[in-house]
């Protein structure tokens, strides 16, 4: 996991064999772990390790994709994590809710590309 890489300085070999059980001691109730995975379609050994990893620490367990024009390959999969499997059940409606209410004026980002996190087809601010 990505992860592993951002923080690999200030740990062991040994430490970075716990880092899923170091995020989960850190994350709150609530928490989501998220966690850069490459690209799916050229490695996809590296989800399926992450998934098999994460599914040990986390309830759920899921991926999503975004476009990444400077990444090699233009989608990057991130893994998703928690252990409270209704934080990606939140409906479309609360998204947008939500996003009205921090007055955010975004290039890229709408509220429906976060409903990708259940696997939906959207388009981004800047491809509509």
């Amino acid at each position: 996991m990505t992860l592993s890489f951002l923080i690999a300085p200030i740990l062991s070999d040994q430490e970075k064999a716990y880092l899923p059980q170091i995020c989960v001691n850190c994350l709150n109730e609530n928490g989501i772990f998220v966690a850069q995975n490459d690209v799916c379609f050229l490695q996809q050994d590296k989800v399926i390790n992450s998934y098999k990893k994460l599914s040990n620490y986390f309830n759920d367990c899921s991926f999503y994709q975004a476009a990444i024009p400077s990444y090699y390959g233009g989608m990057m999969t991130f893994a998703w994590a928690s252990q409270t499997a209704k934080l990606r059940q939140i409906t479309l409606q609360i998204l947008e809710n939500r996003f009205k209410k921090a007055e955010i004026i975004c290039r890229y980002y709408t509220s429906t590309v976060s409903s990708q996190l259940r696997f939906t087809t959207v388009l981004t601010g800047f491809t509509r």
